[in-house]
């Protein structure tokens, strides 16, 4: 997202709110750069459908984080995982359509991560048709974990997991060397 365009939201979300000129602690200047900074990694559109919903909910400024998680359920809309109780009808519907010979096929890749997190696809189909209700907890909570995982993750600026990774990379460094 250049400056401009988001100068245009930003005046947009100051239109909307004309309080929040006189609330200023900072400089407009400083702010308007910190918010751009931390929102230049989304798209443009997606900013801007996160600032008028948050305008049209809400009575008090957006904060960043309002804003980048407004602009993240913007562009996961279509690629949005599925409810829980609706993966889990997918997995018992790929159960009864291909069984346990042919590779099931999922509308989205948590549902596969979680059915293996519970104990794998192969193993559900073999299981005993009194085990289903521990399998479906199983899979529920896992799925879940998955979900809440995924959507932490999409919310974590990107020159934050470069910071990340490499703090990560210079752990497993020390620890590869303290192996030796």
């Amino acid at each position: 997202m250049t400056r401009t365009e988001w100068a245009k939201i930003w005046n947009l979300m100051l239109v909307a709110y004309p309080n929040r000129r006189e609330k200023e602690g900072a400089s407009e200047k400083d702010t308007i750069t910190l918010y751009h900074r931390m929102l230049d990694d989304l798209p443009t559109a997606a900013v801007q459908v996160a600032a008028l919903t948050h305008i049209s909910q809400s009575v008090w400024f957006p904060s960043i984080a309002e804003l980048r998680k407004g602009a993240m359920a913007a562009i996961s809309h279509e690629h949005r995982a599925p409810l829980p109780h609706q993966a889990w009808a997918e997995v018992k519907e790929q159960v009864r359509v291909n069984g346990y010979a042919a590779t099931p096929t999922f509308t989205h890749p948590l549902i596969e991560r979680a059915i293996e997190g519970a104990g794998g696809y192969k193993d559900f189909c073999m299981s005993e048709l009194d085990q289903e209700m521990s399998w479906r907890a199983q899979f529920l909570k896992s799925y879940e974990q998955l979900l809440a995982r995924e959507t932490e993750d999409a919310l974590v600026l990107p020159e934050v997991r470069a910071t990340i990774a490499q703090l990560a990379d210079k752990r497993r460094l020390r620890i590869g060397e303290g192996a030796k």
